[in-house]
């Protein structure tokens, strides 16, 4: 039901995001508008499979949008990096390759000036946890995992974006499980260091230890 509802809105969507001119160009405000339908009003996601834009960094938001948008075209991202980089705000930004059935179609249309007007909504508004259900008995150990290979960089339990990081403890469970499955599966790119340490944690702690980090990162409130 989930993927026939979204799959509804993406005509929406897309017609919704259409490039303007820089000139012409909408209020940061009615840009991420569009993305109400199913990323929720501020970026607070209200939807299992969705995630939370909420709290997210500038670079970070830019980066994800411009591999999104430029997933099949490495000289067109190279091109938009170049303009990118001219912004001092914006010269760490990523734009890792990552995997998706839909938002390659939304982020075609919008242009660079438009992603980096909408990067500014999304990271002024505050994250707020989702309330959902975990299995309290893995809580403490998926605590220890993460404090022992993802606290350095996620801090504050996860709830921290600083440093460009992506949010964990905000997001819902099913999407952040199906994110990890990406990136063990080599359908999502990752930092050196991350790629690192989230295969070390599955290798020595399998399957398992995934749930309990996840277990862990619902229990997070703040």
């Amino acid at each position: 039901m989930l993927r026939k509802l979204t799959l509804l809105f993406i005509p929406l969507l897309i017609a919704g995001t259409i490039s303007i001119s820089s000139a012409e160009m909408a209020s940061p405000e009615m840009l991420t508008n569009t993305c109400v339908a199913c990323h929720g009003a501020d970026g607070v996601s209200q939807g299992p499979a969705i995630p939370s834009l909420a709290g997210l960094t500038r670079n970070y938001f830019v980066g994800a949008m411009l591999a999104y948008k430029y997933a099949n075209d490495e000289a067109g991202l190279e091109k938009a990096l170049e303009a990118l980089y001219k912004n001092k705000e914006f010269e760490d930004a990523e734009a890792l390759p990552r995997y998706s059935t839909i938002m390659t179609r939304i982020a075609a249309g919008y242009s660079l000036e438009e992603i980096i007007a909408m990067s500014a909504v999304f990271s002024d508004s505050k994250i707020e946890t989702p309330k959902q259900q975990y299995d309290r008995s893995k809580v403490s150990s998926g605590e220890e995992l993460h404090e022992e290979y993802c606290g350095n960089c996620h801090e504050d339990g996860g709830l921290s974006t600083e440093d460009d990081v992506g949010l964990l403890a905000g997001q819902w469970t099913p999407y952040l499980r199906y994110t990890l499955e990406d990136y063990l599966a080599g359908r999502r790119d990752m930092p050196k260091k991350m790629k690192t340490k989230l295969n070390k944690v599955h290798k020595e702690h399998g399957e398992s230890g995934i749930n309990d980090l996840l277990q862990y990162y619902a229990s997070v409130r703040n």
